[in-house]
């Protein structure tokens, strides 16, 4: 569940641009279309080694990434709708709708049955996964308060490091051949975050816990994900499905609590057809962003998927480019490079020792197998 709160620098270039001219739009299209093919091409060479299904993983989800927050923007600014925690409580109410409905039809077909996680699975890491959600969107739009966009986007970079961090309290073993590729892109995302930085104490605090409970949730995504258990593990449609109430639950909540009634009320005025096809669209993209997200946890690791989300960089670089005829200055193509590069050397080392670990495995389970010697 991603779409909420991890697009704060592309949301500050869109804050900026009229998407309702013409002209805007079509330069924004024009803009986004150039860039996903950048992305793309950068992708296909990081993650070669992957295949073709985790290539097309990737690219689904940084496009969706990217778009949903054009579509948000849509809502808040065209629309005048500006209720953001009804939108994502009607994003979750449609991930839900559409996995368990991809599950019950796989049931009907006799493909496979409808997977329950247990009580304990459901209260101990699912519904944890909801609260540290809301949690970390609250906690980032109060930052907001009292840090600029800029700075949030910088303290965004230490997400795999917190996932690091939590792996390593569980005590799990974290590679020392993967540490310098992480190092390096959360080096290349401060080189990025150019500009004045509003800094204050209680920001970076407050911040701080947004990207602790990021990365909780993620870890808890990639332990679901993961599972050796057959019966504890799900599928990426499968958890979205049972993540998708308990998000509901609290995000409806936190909305009702804060909006009250007034997107009802809105939504039965005059423009209530116009706003709700609009929330339509994010409601699709959010539903692609959140598989794939799930996808690219399964595929690429909790640390892995925090590093290739900051490839989306490169839309909102050209995008400020093109729409707001910013000045690209060396620094940010420079931070751009140190990501890319250290996305791809992760990837590689990664690769490297997870077939090294299949390889040694397989080798043990041979030599089980084997005959005794007379």
């Amino acid at each position: 569940m991603e779409h909420f709160h991890d697009n704060i620098g592309t949301m500050t270039f869109l804050n900026a641009v009229d998407t309702a001219d013409p002209a805007n739009f079509d330069a924004l299209k024009f803009v986004y279309i150039s860039s996903l093919l950048v992305v793309a091409v950068l992708v296909i060479g990081i993650f070669f080694n992957r295949g073709f299904i985790v290539i097309l993983g990737i690219i689904a989800y940084l496009f969706s990434l990217s778009t949903i927050t054009i579509a948000m923007k849509s809502v808040f600014s065209n629309q005048k709708f500006n209720f953001p925690k009804f939108v994502t409580s009607a994003h979750f109410l449609c991930c839900g709708v559409l996995c368990f409905g991809i599950m019950m039809y796989r049931q009907m077909k006799g493909q496979k049955p409808v997977a329950v996680p247990s009580m304990k699975q459901m209260w101990g890491q699912i519904f944890p996964i909801a609260v540290a959600f809301a949690a970390s969107v609250g906690a980032n739009n109060v930052a907001l308060v009292f840090c600029n966009a800029a700075f949030a986007e910088m303290m965004s970079g230490l997400t795999p490091i917190c996932v690091i961090f939590i792996n390593l309290i569980e005590g799990k073993v974290f590679n020392v051949q993967l540490l310098c590729p992480v190092l390096a892109v959360m080096a290349g995302v401060c080189m990025c975050a150019v500009g004045e930085l509003k800094f204050s104490v209680l920001g970076f605090f407050i911040i701080f816990i947004a990207t602790c409970l990021r990365a909780f949730k993620i870890n808890l995504q990639q332990k679901i994900l993961g599972n050796q258990n057959p019966e504890e593990k799900l599928e990426p449609v499968e958890l979205l499905g049972w993540m998708s109430p308990p998000c509901l639950m609290v995000m409806a909540l936190w909305g009702g609590l804060t909006e009250g009634f007034e997107p009802i009320v809105q939504l039965n005025a005059g423009q209530g057809l116009d706003i709700t096809f609009a929330i339509g669209l994010t409601c699709v993209n959010a539903c692609i962003l959140n598989v794939t997200n799930n996808v690219v946890i399964r595929d690429l690791g909790g640390v892995g998927a925090g590093l290739t989300a900051q490839l989306k960089g490169i839309l909102v670089l050209m995008g400020a480019s093109v729409m707001l005829g910013e000045v690209i200055q060396l620094q940010q193509i420079a931070g751009y490079i140190i990501v890319a590069g250290g996305v791809y050397f992760y990837n590689k080392i990664d690769k490297d020792i997870r077939d090294a670990e299949t390889k040694k495995m397989d080798i043990e389970d041979e030599q089980e197998k084997a005959p005794l010697s007379k």
